[in-house]
């Protein structure tokens, strides 16, 4: 009996330890996901072509990242919510705002979180409620506009959903993250080319005028 009960805890002990190298591997293959992406991304807006706008791009790249049915830029400040950029079901109306702004506020609590349950099923999109929803904060902005990510899925396509769990919450806030840096990249490169033009008309008008005096 005793050597039953050994053998049973080894085969145990050796299923666990199988399960958690199967969930490392996982994890493993979800963070070279949003890595590779986040390479992709960084190479299609850095060179800053005409083309897809800044936040578009940024609701492209996690769509395809993390498998989400809606994804959402939103801008919070003050009591005001607009959504920068979307991809999925659209908002409907000032009362689905409202408890969209409601479910950020709920993530951020903790600093970005994967929110279900009742909390999420209480915030609708498009008419339809949500099952899963992840939010990440991106940024905050001078005037104190707040950048949000939130990546979501609606009960009725939950069951389809079989990628889009807590697991993927880390592979999120580094996305987010990184999106925070390559946005304020590109401010930076605006402002000096910015200051560039500003520098080269005042060196117009210092030639114009020295060429007035020499007349």
């Amino acid at each position: 009996a005793a050597t039953d009960d050994e053998l049973r805890r080894t085969v145990a002990m050796l299923l666990s330890t199988q399960q958690t190298l199967i969930d490392l591997r996982h994890r493993r293959d979800r963070e070279l996901r949003v890595l590779d992406v986040i390479v992709r991304f960084s190479e299609r807006v850095l060179p800053d072509q005409a083309g897809t706008p800044f936040w578009d791009s940024v609701a492209d790249a996690a769509t395809e990242t993390f498998e989400c049915e809606i994804c959402i830029v939103a801008a919070l400040r003050g009591g005001e919510t607009a959504a920068l950029a979307a991809r999925g079901p659209r908002l409907r109306g000032q009362e689905e705002i409202t408890q969209l702004r409601v479910l950020i506020e709920r993530g951020l609590a903790d600093g970005g979180s994967f929110v279900d349950g009742d909390s999420a099923a209480q915030a609708r999109v498009g008419g339809e409620a949500l099952a899963l929803a992840m939010i990440a904060p991106i940024q905050v902005a001078a005037d104190g506009t707040r950048h949000v990510l939130i990546a979501a899925v609606t009960a009725r396509k939950h069951a389809f959903s079989p990628q889009f769990d807590r697991l993927t919450v880390p592979g999120l806030r580094m996305f987010a993250n990184h999106v925070h840096v390559l946005h304020e990249m590109l401010l930076s490169r605006q402002r000096i080319a910015q200051q560039l033009e500003e520098l080269d008309a005042s060196r117009h008008a210092l030639e114009e005028a020295n060429a007035s005096l020499q007349k």
